[in-house]
């Protein structure tokens, strides 16, 4: 893993991609909404074939209750810097956001930015998403 020293060209992915794996009106994405509000990020890491972004606060945030680890929200990334695609998944621990994962589909190399692209959530990723946040 190589850590990325200036990470704004990968930030327009990395909030889109968070605001899409949290939409909804649960009260739990609430509490993570709020956790992503006051959150900065503390490292970025590219391996070549996607990256792993880490989650801190100045503050301890409100915990998720209930939830010691969980993967939710996978995500879609359509671009044309990878053959086929790639797409994102969130990582909480403690009731807490972890680290955001995005990673390739097949042999794509991916270790920069995405030139552009386009998010979608996978056909019942919202309901996964809630079911993964179940105690």
């Amino acid at each position: 893993m190589k850590r990325v020293e200036t990470i704004e060209l990968w930030m327009p992915l990395i909030q889109q991609g968070m605001a899409l794996i949290l939409e909804g009106d649960d009260a739990r994405l609430a509490v993570l909404r709020n956790q992503l509000a006051s959150a900065s990020i503390k490292s970025l890491e590219v391996s070549g074939a996607g990256f792993f972004a880490g989650f801190e606060w100045a503050v301890s945030p409100e915990a998720l209750a209930g939830v010691s680890r969980a993967a939710i929200g996978n995500v879609s990334i359509q671009t044309p810097d990878l053959e086929h695609g790639g797409g994102l998944i969130l990582f909480l621990k403690d009731g807490r956001l972890d680290a955001l994962e995005g990673y390739t589909f097949g042999a794509s190399e991916w270790s920069e930015p995405l030139s552009s692209f386009t998010l979608s959530l996978f056909p019942g990723d919202q309901e996964q998403t809630l079911k993964g946040l179940e105690s």
